[in-house]
């Protein structure tokens, strides 16, 4: 089911009360749909033969597939080669810190909703109910392999050019890097950070060197200056990794 709750968005005294009504009427259709209705109106792309080998990869526990950090690729990993690269990543101790076994979903959940009682003049009670009733979980971490960044492989597709742009081979001792993502989807203070957001986007606009995107960043580049522009690219090696807690 579809979770008709939402935020006000008190953060500039408007509510949209006309486009939850809209929003509301579509989630009720949506939820109204059997299985089986559907199921009718699906149709699939794939092959039969393409169904069951995607089946046979599904079950097949020796293997992880995941997206390629950059370029959109799949790539299928040997699943003892994943886990020794994402233990790899949480070995690093100045980054992850190994918590006691006893911290919970509902352990966590109580914290949040002491908070909650703590400070509920703060919040309308729309707001309240958004920050409790949902089904909570702990967040995890995955890795998507930077297939861009590993050499080998580079080396590998160089001495073996394929005209179609894929390519396969049995390769060994990759090293492949991952580039390690939380997935907080769930987890107890997913919707406070959400409504946090929301409040706090008013003073976006007083940030004065803030670039929210591409689109942004070309926006408010000068469309002409009195001298040559330099542009610089800078990459930051493990960016929220490295910002202090």
């Amino acid at each position: 089911m579809i979770d008709k709750t939402y935020l006000e968005t008190r953060a500039d005294g408007y509510h949209l009360t006309a486009l939850t009504r809209k929003f509301n009427d579509i989630v009720e259709n949506i939820n109204n749909f059997t299985p089986k209705q559907i199921k009718k109106r699906t149709k699939s792309n794939i092959s039969k033969a393409e169904e069951k080998a995607l089946e046979n990869l599904k079950r097949n526990q020796n293997i992880v597939i995941k997206k390629a950090d950059k370029g959109g690729a799949t790539v299928i990993i040997n699943k003892t080669d994943y886990q020794i690269g994402m233990n790899k990543i949480l070995s690093d101790k100045d980054t992850y810190e190994k918590i006691d076994a006893h911290v919970t979903v509902e352990v966590v959940k109580r914290e949040v909703m002491k908070f909650l009682e703590e400070n509920k003049k703060l919040f309308t009670q729309n707001e309240i109910k958004y920050l409790q009733q949902y089904e909570m979980r702990l967040a995890y971490i995955y890795g998507l392999p930077k297939i861009h960044k590993c050499q080998t492989l580079k080396d590998k597709i160089k001495e073996n050019p394929t005209k179609n742009g894929e390519f396969k081979a049995d390769i060994t001792d990759l090293q492949i890097p991952y580039r390690p993502i939380v997935s907080g989807t769930g987890c107890p203070i997913k919707r406070l950070c959400e409504l946090a957001k929301i409040i706090l986007r008013p003073f976006e606009q007083s940030i004065e060197h803030l670039i929210i995107d591409t689109d942004d960043f070309l926006r408010k580049l000068p469309q002409e200056t009195d001298y040559k522009p330099t542009l610089i690219a800078v990459d930051i090696i493990a960016l929220y990794p490295s910002i202090k807690q």
